[in-house]
């Protein structure tokens, strides 16, 4: 709570009503910058999409949050959403996945495609409890003026956050497959 605090008085959160959206931003940057710092060895490429993520995500946040906080939750997800793609990309140009850490490759995937859903779902009615519908009254990052009271931009981060996952899923899959190319099997055997 001190933190909270810390960063209301630093101009960080905008009002009360965004402690609970930092909280959920914080849970999603050190998350993914746990899972790159841990998934570098083994899958390089998702940690170039996942630090992507952050940092272009960072910049996202920096260069909307100069013209105020409104509209600033959609804007930082398309921006993350950009870097988890040019990460992806970088990573799958210049690393190549393991043959022996082809089963984790392959099973991490489809994890990742499996729990995709269920993660967008819980991400959309989080930000919904951050930022509540039908609300004339928020300040700060959840205010979204008269235009969008039934939370559309809520539903758009959700989306962008299940295409990220498929993208993430689909990085563990292709580096699989390269994998299993490079050891010289067949693709189905």
């Amino acid at each position: 709570m001190t933190l909270v605090f810390g960063l209301v008085a630093k101009g960080v959160i905008q009002t009360e009503d965004d402690s609970f959206l930092f909280l959920i931003t914080l849970v999603l940057m050190v998350g993914s910058s746990l899972a790159a710092a841990l998934l570098a060895r083994r899958a390089p490429a998702v940690s170039f999409a996942l630090i992507g993520a952050v940092v272009v995500g960072l910049c996202g946040f920096v260069i909307g949050g100069a013209d105020g906080p409104h509209w600033l939750p959609s804007e930082v997800s398309v921006w993350a959403s950009l870097g988890v793609a040019a990460g992806g990309l970088v990573g799958v140009m210049l690393t190549d996945g393991k043959p022996t850490d082809r089963r984790f490759l392959t099973r991490g995937g489809v994890i990742v495609l499996f729990l995709a859903p269920g993660a967008a779902i819980a991400l959309g009615l989080a930000l919904a409890e951050a930022c509540p519908l039908y609300s004339r009254f928020l300040k700060g990052y959840c205010y979204y003026g008269d235009e969008d009271l039934l939370g559309g931009w809520a539903t758009g981060v959700a989306m962008l956050f299940f295409l990220d996952l498929v993208t993430l899923g689909a990085l563990f899959l292709i580096s699989a497959h390269r994998a299993r190319v490079q050891s010289g099997e067949r693709p189905g055997s």
